[in-house]
């Protein structure tokens, strides 16, 4: 399976977008993952929630798609409120834009890890030195992990068909 490469700071669209546009960006980023897609309700509730910034004249920048892309990708394991709190906590500590750039390449390396079928201890260890990183890193291998097993249990149930 080829590796996956997840979009980076800098490789967001710097123009802003209306919601319809970032869903369809959204379900680019998502779709090789497997990850169900977001609808334009789920922004409207994170949004009334204050789970994700409030667009500026219905136009959402590089932060929200950020905010919605992580979200997307966790939110099958973990509870929004926490992958919220994970965001605030990451982002105060390394800056937005370098924690988001940390998670998706933990979302990279995660992914490599379950699909070359390395063992998760070997994985942790070799990664254990950079601490601050351990929230995104055990996130990103639930995810993962989440992933993997879901793709084990649909592959194992076409066969018993």
């Amino acid at each position: 399976m080829p590796s996956i490469h997840l979009p980076r700071w800098e490789e967001l669209p710097n123009i802003e977008l209306y919601k319809e546009q970032v869903l369809e960006l959204l379900e680019l980023y998502l779709n090789p993952l497997g990850v169900r897609p977001i609808t334009a309700s789920m922004i409207n509730n994170y949004t009334k929630l204050n789970l994700i910034p409030a667009p500026v004249k219905k136009k959402y920048s590089k932060k929200h798609l950020a905010h919605i892309f992580i979200i997307a990708l966790l939110k099958d394991v973990f509870e929004i409120s926490e992958i919220v709190h994970g965001i605030n906590l990451e982002k105060g500590i390394l800056g937005r834009d370098i924690a988001y750039n940390i998670f998706v390449k933990e979302i990279e390396d995660s992914i490599d890890c379950m699909q070359n079928k390395k063992t998760i201890a070997d994985f942790i260890e070799t990664n254990e030195s950079d601490k601050e990183r351990n929230v995104m890193r055990y996130a990103a291998l639930s995810f993962a992990i989440h992933r993997y097993t879901r793709h084990l249990i649909n592959e194992k149930g076409d066969n018993n068909d």
